[in-house]
């Protein structure tokens, strides 16, 4: 990733053990409309509650090179109940149905941070190793990297993503982990 003008150094972070756990309604209203709700444990800030929206583009959140766009809010709250705010949110998606808990996944993540000639981070990669969860038990896996800008332009950040499919990474369809675990239930018509 060094071969990268923008990119000086990649620094090994501390690997992450995340757990999360994605509500939707039984029939997947928000999945299907991409959004995503979910809890997480195991990042250094804390348990945190996660709600992604699509952002508006002419057809859909990916922008067709591979990035999905999506505003990201964080809360607090506790893991048994969505919060207030979060439910308040996703009404136009749910209308009457219950919120209720639709897939747990953990994520063994190696974060790699991309620093410029000064030092400072510009990216961070994540290699996402992800299980999908049942009663305990591990159902399936996927595993996936994630190139995010901390300061990068997406020029920038489209040849740094060229340096890791030439290094063997395979594009995929930038869809959330929560509908590639819950597969075409998620993405089918309502």
């Amino acid at each position: 990733l060094t071969d990268d003008e923008a990119v000086a150094e990649v620094r090994q972070d501390a690997s992450q053990d995340l757990w999360a756990t994605y509500w939707d309604t039984a029939d997947l209203r928000l999945a299907r409309h991409g959004v995503t709700l979910r809890r997480r444990t195991g990042e250094p800030a804390g348990p945190r509650w996660t709600l992604k929206l699509p952002l508006p583009t002419e057809t859909e959140p990916a922008n067709g090179d591979g990035i999905l766009a999506r505003q990201e809010i964080e809360m607090k709250g506790p893991a048994d109940h969505v919060p207030e705010r979060a439910a308040d949110l996703v009404t136009a998606y749910a209308r009457t149905a219950p919120l209720t808990e639709i897939a747990k996944l953990r994520t063994r993540r190696q974060v790699w941070s991309l620093l410029d000639a000064a030092g400072q981070v510009v990216a961070e990669l994540d290699d996402d190793e992800v299980s999908v969860m049942e009663r305990g038990r591990t159902i399936s896996r996927f595993r996936e990297l994630e190139l995010e800008s901390r300061g990068l332009e997406d020029e920038e950040l489209q040849r740094i993503a060229g340096l890791l499919r030439s290094a063997g990474a395979v594009d995929a369809e930038p869809i959330p982990k929560v509908v590639r675990a819950l597969g075409p239930a998620a993405t089918a018509p309502a």
